[in-house]
């Protein structure tokens, strides 16, 4: 690669282990409280409004797949 100082990339395995990534990654989760902190209410006041959810559902409901 041109401009890319040898060294700057970790070497990658030509056979991942994809379950031992999502183990870590999971548990990176886990440590870090990303999914709790996602979960937490979405705007500055507290709740989502109802209209949020409906603009949500709207194109679920009227594009059945």
């Amino acid at each position: 690669m041109v401009g890319v100082a040898k060294g700057s990339f970790a070497e990658v395995s030509n056979k991942p282990d994809f379950p031992a990534q999502e183990r870590t990654t999971l548990r990176r989760w886990a440590d870090e409280g990303t999914v709790q902190q996602y979960l937490r209410p979405i705007t500055a006041n507290g709740l989502m409004g109802v209209h949020h959810a409906w603009g949500r559902c709207a194109g679920y409901f009227h594009h059945p797949r």
